[in-house]
């Protein structure tokens, strides 16, 4: 989803076929970044938020973890071309706000 060039790692996080995966990273290492896009590409797969369970260490990071999604999802909405994709990212971006984050 995003136009952003990912290190080794990085793709195996966001890639990884596990279900439930742990990241940990030095600060300012693109956690925040690889969990969003990891979150949208399960999202495309057909694993709505509702299903998933993501834990952060702060408060702080839980408001820039939702606020991040949900930029991804209204930036999916605007960009996306295939009408169904549209409409799950709308749905999502709907059900963010009782999202477990």
């Amino acid at each position: 989803m995003a136009d952003v060039k990912w290190n080794r790692e990085q793709n195996i996080a966001i890639h990884a076929s596990a279900k439930d995966i742990l990241v940990a990273a030095a600060a300012g290492s693109g956690k925040t970044a690889v969990m969003v896009e990891r979150v949208v590409r399960l999202i495309l797969s057909g694993v709505p938020l509702e299903k998933m369970l993501i834990v952060t260490f702060t408060n702080a990071s839980t408001a820039e973890m939702k606020s991040r999604i949900r930029r991804a999802l209204k930036s999916g909405i605007e960009k996306s071309d295939d009408p169904e994709e549209r409409r799950i990212f709308r749905e999502q971006l709907d059900a963010l706000a009782t999202a477990d984050i």
